[in-house]
């Protein structure tokens, strides 16, 4: 369930390399094919080689931080089985890149997932870190990998569905950190169908950070563990 993995407290850990808006591009979807379909997108950049951080009273020589981005995407959908892998590179983004693969499998009332995903996060995305970086004790521009492993499930129960995540997380190759951090979180969450458009839902996770470095990173600054508590609504127009 893409609002569970993807979005609000019960995400995965989110690349570096991730936005949820994407500007000046195109994109295109294929027709289905006995369930295979492949998708690309391309994405101009828009940024100068030299760009003020802000926050920071310096200017930044950001060299090749202005490529164009563009991604690539292979799917599989046919009855029990879905397979996906994508691979993708942020415009303005110094070319880093995330590539990821999942698999799912539907038995009965149960859909169990699996996911992969790796980031090469090149030090500029999108404009400043420099704040985040500070809190993770991170230099301005430094480097970074993410690596993801996600293990999901969707149960269908009563006139709803149960949704449960176990996500491992590692960040490598800091040059500035004495070593690698690992990363956990536990998702539990329930969906009611009030009817065929409208749903309530209501999602509970918890972040096990391997210290406060591990915290910065992701903006959580002073942290080892964050709890977090999510209800709604939604409605299919």
């Amino acid at each position: 369930m893409r609002s569970f993995y993807q979005y609000g407290v019960a995400s995965m850990f989110l690349s570096k390399q991730r936005s949820a808006r994407i500007s000046n591009t195109v994109r295109y979807d294929s027709l289905n094919w006995s369930g295979f379909h492949f998708g690309a997108s391309y994405s101009l950049g828009g940024n100068t080689n030299k760009d003020s951080i802000k926050g920071a009273m310096i200017a930044v020589d950001q060299a090749g931080a202005d490529n164009d981005g563009y991604a690539i995407s292979l799917g599989y959908d046919n009855g029990p089985l879905s397979l996906a892998g994508n691979w993708s590179r942020l415009a303005d983004s110094n070319k880093s890149y995330t590539w990821n693969l999942g698999a799912a499998y539907k038995f009965g009332p149960a859909r169990v997932s699996l996911a992969y995903e790796n980031t090469k996060n090149k030090g500029w995305k999108l404009g400043d870190e420099s704040a985040a970086n500070a809190a993770a004790g991170m230099a301005l521009g430094e480097q970074s990998k993410q690596q993801n492993w996600l293990l999901g499930l969707e149960w269908t129960l009563g006139p709803g569905r149960l949704n449960a995540s176990v996500n491992y997380n590692q960040i490598k190759d800091v040059a500035s950190w004495n070593d690698n951090k690992d990363n956990l979180k536990y998702a539990i969450g329930y969906t009611y169908n009030l009817s065929k458009r409208t749903s309530i839902y209501g999602n509970v996770a918890y972040t096990d950070y391997d210290d406060e470095q591990a915290a910065g990173y992701y903006g959580y600054k002073g942290r080892d563990s964050v709890t977090g508590v999510q209800v709604g609504i939604t409605h299919k127009f």
